[in-house]
């Protein structure tokens, strides 16, 4: 029979391709971001070669989670927000607002920069106190990248009134801001922890860690091709 050989040919032929990709990855092109740690919360912040960044929301688990939100800017008023929150039926919801005040955001219908869920990558089973259930999206980058990027952050343990993106949102537990230096290599960056040193772990080293196991995927798929080509031969 053909198989064995074939398949030990294929094998060292897909580990040299996710090598080879690997390695291109690493070397040719460089990833940069930062995240940022309150009590509440967690922002962390990937910037990839495709000119998008990739945000991820997380909660530290000391309140209990009714929605989640970051803006980009250093006060509420003008701010282009995005907001997040699960719902009892398993969906989540993205809400991008803005708001003339400090009042209640509405809903904007042409946001300056769209901003696309990755349910895959967010993790949401549990929402109570003590839980970490985070959200990542992804917008288009700003070039050049800045390295003082303005957020503001905001979480609320009161369930929003549905699942509509204009759904009426209650007020948050607490809110703030920070800044990202999205210029920073991911590789030497660390959570920076702004209130307390016992905030959840960098999420952006996460978000590392999906990215590669992206790539990995990406590298076996054509084996897997390979493979069953041989099982027809």
């Amino acid at each position: 029979m053909f198989f064995t050989p074939i398949l030990s040919v294929l094998l060292s032929l897909g580990a040299a391709r996710a090598a080879s990709i690997q390695t291109l990855d690493t070397n040719s092109t460089s990833l940069t971001g930062d995240s940022q740690c309150v009590d509440l919360m967690c922002i962390s912040a990937i910037v990839f070669p495709n000119s998008t960044t990739q945000y991820t929301l997380t909660s530290s688990g000391s309140a209990s989670l009714g929605w989640i939100a970051m803006g980009f800017g250093a006060t509420m008023a003008n701010s282009p927000m995005v907001i997040v929150w699960p719902n009892s039926d398993g969906s989540v919801t993205l809400s991008q607002r803005m708001a003339s005040a400090e009042v209640m955001p509405t809903v904007v219908s042409s946001p300056p920069r769209v901003a696309s869920l990755d349910m895959g990558l967010s993790s949401f089973a549990s929402i109570g106190v003590g839980s970490k259930p985070s959200f990542v999206y992804t917008v288009s980058s700003i070039s050049p990248n800045p390295n003082a990027q303005a957020v503001i952050w905001a979480l609320s343990s009161s369930v929003p009134s549905g699942a509509a993106p204009d759904a009426t949102l209650m007020k948050h537990v607490d809110s703030g801001t920070f800044n990202l230096d999205l210029t920073l290599p991911i590789s030497a960056n660390s959570t920076t922890t702004t209130t307390s040193s016992s905030a959840t772990p960098s999420a952006s080293s996460k978000g590392g860690a999906e990215s590669m196991r992206y790539i990995g995927f990406l590298a076996l798929l054509p084996l897997g091709v390979l493979i069953a080509q041989s099982y027809q031969l």
